[in-house]
């Protein structure tokens, strides 16, 4: 099994995951690449007609991610921009507010003298009138910004159900990948990120070599989704059971053959 390196190919790729080929191709290098630098020999080699075909087939676990991820983008965006309008308000109501009290004063300086003079009472109604306007303007704007912060939760509210209904796919369908070997077949079902990409090609690999699933959490192997992006020793040492073990075996049946059974 591991004398002779396993040829990958590339088969079809939904266009929805907003991946190429080539970019499929060259996350299949980076993570076939975990194995072999593991291993003396090589274990898998990209080949146009190669034995085993990856895929990346769409459904609604990419369907999911998609919209969590297009969502959030534009929470992201909705919730920048509420942060400039808010600061922006802060300033606008924090110089009102300046205002307001200096004309306060003013009013208090004049009572305690008796009161102002026409010409003086005059401006003091007419800065009134504006501030009354600005209050007016203000509070409009106020409202506008609590309507747009109410309509933001409601988006809030939407990724939740969203992220809810895709931890509730992954319950039902936990696999980001999966290796079919009467097919000879990798189908891949999420892509998340690049990283998490090759993470599950490598786990697919894994299996198409001939590993099975490891104890340690913090490795490629692991049954569950983890961050990990490099071979652990629990991997290295599933790896090398599968070749070393072959090796044995097959030492075993060649010095059978060249015995001789005296009856």
């Amino acid at each position: 099994m591991c004398e002779t390196a396993k040829t990958y190919r590339i088969g079809t790729v939904d266009p929805r995951f907003g991946i190429t080929k080539e970019e499929l191709l060259k996350a299949s290098e980076e993570a076939a690449s975990n194995w072999n630098n593991a291993y003396p020999t090589q274990l898998l080699r990209y080949d146009q007609t190669g034995e085993i075909t990856i895929n990346m087939v769409f459904d609604e676990r990419q369907s999911f991610l998609s919209e969590i991820g297009a969502l959030e983008s534009s929470l992201e965006d909705r919730e920048s921009a509420l942060d400039l309008q808010n600061q922006d308000f802060d300033q606008q109501a924090a110089e009102f507010e300046n205002k307001l009290n200096n004309l306060n004063k003013t009013i208090q300086e004049w009572n305690e003298k008796g009161g102002a003079p026409p010409e003086q009472y005059n401006k003091i109604v007419a800065e009134q009138k504006i501030l009354k306007q600005e209050a007016e303007r203000l509070n409009n704007l106020a409202r506008e910004l609590n309507r747009s912060v109410a309509s933001f939760n409601v988006e809030v509210g939407q990724v939740n159900k969203a992220v809810s209904s895709f931890n509730e796919t992954l319950t039902e369908k936990p696999e980001g990948g999966l290796f079919i070997g009467s097919e000879n077949r990798i189908e891949i079902y999420i892509n998340e990120s690049r990283k998490d990409l090759n993470r599950i090609l490598a786990h697919e690999m894994g299996h198409a070599i001939g590993i099975g699933h490891v104890a340690n959490p913090n490795s490629i192997m692991y049954p569950e989704s983890n961050d990990q992006s490099k071979l652990s020793n629990e991997d290295i040492a599933a790896l090398i059971e599968v070749c070393e073990g072959e090796k044995v075996f097959d030492l075993i049946l060649l010095k059978l053959n060249t015995l001789e059974f005296n009856f």
